[in-house]
């Protein structure tokens, strides 16, 4: 099935390109001009510590790239575009950007709103691009020029995380020349965006609709994701700043699961957040990430690796983490947690880009002040990374990790472990240092301790245990059909020893 796109302001893509390979020149739209007046208000302007539109400059990214010192250049994506290439500038759009985050994750939907094969290499770029929308029952293909509004050689709307790609904000500028400016763009609905990206019906739900019921909606929501669905949320004004969300701010809803827990009847329902500021103004309720104010920094902490391999006789090995702070005295403690990552097998360092593109996999199940936390896992195989965290940052304590992963099962980066990973006091690291986003600095850890601090593939090797005596395996399941007549016959003496007394 062909599809029918109509050409908005009557503006052909291919033929307006090979006009201006022809010419050798870079395309100027004459329906979108560099006009003040398509900016948003002069309050933007103030926010920016600028209060005079006219310092404003409309400048393609290469020129944006040079002024950066981005020797690089210019990309339309660098790596596969996702959620993280939009982060709100100084306009209120948060309701096309929380759609455009779901935009991000559907590569159908991404391909149909950005049509392939559109770049800035040489031969090929003509600062021409084009962008699909759909409006009325209909899709239109809009056609823009790459001049964007900056100041200071920086993106006054739209950007990425990484500062030389550009399709956001393109993309961005499409859709203010859709409606006429950026300025229309100001207050919107994350629905009518959605639409606008999908050519989907939208549908408006109303949380106290639900109250009586909350699981249909939970059910509802499973169903639309589970679909591929684009979903948003926002909060009224009476519940402003409700552990961290912001009232009348739009919300990408990119995500809905249930966790199965042992004890906890048809599990934990869950919905994953994405705040299109891309800053660190998060949700700091249960199953938070913890402290967020330096989330960006936590690359910088000790990381622990542990390899599982893979065994015949069992697909997961039992694992259990402990860690313990060093104390003061005996009631001085700091409020302490640790958290695990799957990695790859050849990665020997987690960077700023894994935490943005990972999530955590396992986490102690809370921040504690007590002397240790404890966690059981159970693991697959293949690499994790151990990262003890604290809940607030700046703290600086000894600690010691210790892993118990039954005989065979499992090593460190460098050595093996027994089979209980027992470290003493002189393997210990001697200092937590600065703990950013809940954990510690490495690199410092390694100079200010260079005596004391023994890497953890020493720790390991050092941890032999020695004359232990043998472990009795602990029952693991009840055997009902052997043992269920004795157990019932000891029930019914003790309920027949209640009768008697009564």
């Amino acid at each position: 099935m062909t599809l029918k796109v109509k050409k908005f302001k009557r503006q052909d893509f291919d033929k307006i390109k090979e006009t201006y390979i022809s010419k050798g020149k870079l395309f100027r739209d004459p329906e979108f001009p560099i006009d003040y007046q398509h900016l948003a208000d002069t309050d933007v302007f103030t926010s920016l510590d600028d209060t005079s539109s006219p310092n404003i400059e409309w400048l393609r990214p290469k020129a944006i790239c040079a002024k950066l010192n981005i020797e690089e250049g210019p990309k339309m994506f660098v790596g596969e575009f996702d959620r993280f290439d939009i982060n709100q500038g100084a306009i209120g759009n948060c309701w096309l950007l929380a759609a455009l985050a779901n935009l991000a994750e559907n590569k159908d939907c991404f391909n149909m709103v950005v049509p392939p094969n559109q770049s800035f290499q040489k031969g090929d770029y003509r600062g021409i691009f084009r962008f699909r929308f759909w409006v009325f029952g209909q899709w239109k293909e809009v056609v823009i020029d790459d001049r964007l509004p900056t100041l200071n050689g920086k993106l006054i709307y739209l950007t990425s995380s990484v500062k030389n790609e550009f399709w956001s904000a393109l993309l961005e500028k499409a859709y203010a020349k859709l409606y006429g400016s950026y300025k229309a763009l100001t207050g919107g609905l994350t629905v009518d965006a959605a639409v606008d990206f999908t050519g989907g019906i939208p549908e408006r739900l109303e949380v106290k609709d639900f109250e009586k019921d909350p699981q249909i909606l939970f059910s509802i929501m499973s169903k639309a994701d589970a679909g591929g669905a684009f979903m948003g949320c926002a909060l009224k004004n009476e519940y402003n700043d409700f552990l961290g969300l912001l009232a009348g701010h739009a919300y990408t809803l990119n995500k809905v699961m249930e966790i199965k827990c042992p004890g906890i009847l048809g599990g934990i329902p869950l919905v994953r957040l994405r705040n299109p500021h891309g800053n660190h103004n998060e949700w700091k309720g249960d199953w938070s990430d913890g402290c967020e104010r330096t989330r960006g920094k936590r690359f910088e902490n000790p990381q622990f690796f542990v390899q599982i391999p893979h065994f015949d006789d069992s697909s997961l090995a039992p694992v259990i983490i402990s860690l313990y702070q060093k104390q003061k005295d005996r009631k001085t403690s700091q409020s302490i947690g640790f958290a695990l990552y799957k990695c790859p097998p050849d990665l020997k360092q987690l960077d700023s880009k894994f935490f943005k593109r990972n999530s955590v996999m396992a986490r102690s199940n809370s921040y504690s002040n007590l002397r240790e936390c404890t966690k059981r896992l159970t693991l697959a195989s293949g690499k994790y990374c151990i990262m003890p965290l604290t809940l607030e940052p700046g703290i600086e304590s000894k600690f010691l990790l210790r892993i118990y992963v039954p005989q065979g099962r499992g090593n460190s980066h460098h050595g093996e472990f027994t089979r209980l990973v027992s470290l003493n006091s002189q393997a210990s690291v001697e200092e937590t240092s600065e703990l950013y986003a809940d954990s510690t600095d490495s690199s410092k850890i390694s100079k200010k301790s260079e005596k004391n601090h023994v890497p953890f593939s020493k720790m390991v090797s050092k941890a032999n245990v020695k004359n232990q005596s043998k472990v009795e395996r602990p029952k693991s399941t009840y055997a009902w059909e052997t043992e269920g007549d004795a157990e019932l016959r000891l029930l019914k003496n003790i309920v027949r020893a209640m009768q008697a007394k009564e």
